[in-house]
This record gives C-alpha cells, structure tokens and sequence, in this order.
C-alpha cells in the first residue's frame, strides 16, 4: 500500500475511534498519527492542518477522560502553533474551569450547606414558629430567604469568577502566543 493510501485509512479510522468515544484507543492511534505525519512531512491533509487536527482531537480526548493537565498541556502547545485556533481557545478555556476542582468543591460544598440551613429554617418555621412563636413569623422568614439568596450569591459568584480567570489565563497566552508568531 503506498502511503498517501496508508495516511489516509489511518485518519480516517482515528477519526472514527474518536467519534465512538474510544478516546484512550484513539490516544494511540493520535501519537502514531502524529509521528507519521512529522517523519512524512505531511501538514495538510484534504485541505486541513492534520497536525492541529490530531492535537485538537487528542487533547479533546484527553478532557473526556478528564486528563485535564493533560489536556492543558496539548492545547497550549496547539496555541504556541497555532494562535488562532478557535475551537482550541474553547476548548481550554473548558479545561481550566475544570481543573480547579478543589475550589469547584468548596464553592459548591458552601452553596449547598447554605441551602440545606434554608431547608432546615423552613422545617423550623413549619413545625415551631408557625403554631408557637407567630410573633416571629417574619423574622425567621426573612432569615430563610437570606440564607437561601446567600447560597445562591455564592453559587453564581464563584461560577462567575471561575469563567472571568479562565478567560483571562488563556487570552493572555494566546496573545502571547499572537506576538511571538508575529501576528496583531
């Protein structure tokens, strides 16, 4: 077989082990991919950049297995390569959202605690306030609606930060990336 016919039989069966969601099956064959391609000196392949391609699906498939440092580190080099990457922006964009589990848990862990109080100060109100203590009716329901409104402050403020420091990490590497390519 000679090898335009080799190369194309294996992108298109990569790509069809991605697409099936084999993505640690696909890591293989990425990494062979690759080194065909930079031992051949193929960089187009029907008309697309295969190396971007392959990283992209590689570091893709790395965030499905959630390989998320993994999956930082491809789509960086992919940037350095190439800039204006779209779907690579995105895509770590993602990744960097998900890497910072710890501070997703705490946030999250708050947020629920929160809300669990509220329901507790519900029950509390129902069973006590309600048909002894009527004069502190409006007091405990502020309380409640306080408590459950902080929960979701919290909620929604930390979702929002996490998305502004993601956006601002990767915008200031694919900027970096722009001058070192000489791009505006």
């Amino acid at each position: 077989m000679e090898f335009e016919e080799y190369f194309e039989i294996a992108v298109i069966y990569s790509h069809a082990v991605f697409e099936i969601g084999a993505y640690a099956k696909y890591m293989r064959y990425a990494n062979e991919l690759l080194v065909v391609s930079i031992d051949n000196n193929v960089q187009f392949f029907q008309g697309k950049d295969i190396f971007c391609q392959i990283l992209f699906k590689k570091a893709a498939a790395h965030y499905n297995l959630m390989e998320y440092q993994a999956a930082a580190h491809v789509l960086k080099e992919l940037i350095k390569i190439d800039p204006n990457y779209g779907d690579a922006i995105i895509l770590l964009k993602r990744v960097t959202r998900k890497s910072k589990t710890v501070f997703i848990k705490t946030y999250r862990a708050i947020a629920v605690s929160l809300f669990l109080i509220a329901a507790l100060v519900i029950a509390f109100e129902l069973i006590l306030v309600q048909s002894f203590w009527s004069s502190y009716r409006d007091m405990v329901a502020i309380s409640r609606i306080a408590i459950f409104s902080l929960g979701l402050v919290v909620l929604i403020l930390c979702d929002l930060y996490l998305r502004i420091n993601a956006h601002y990490s990767v915008t200031k590497l694919v900027d970096t990336a722009k001058k070192k390519k000489g791009f505006s």
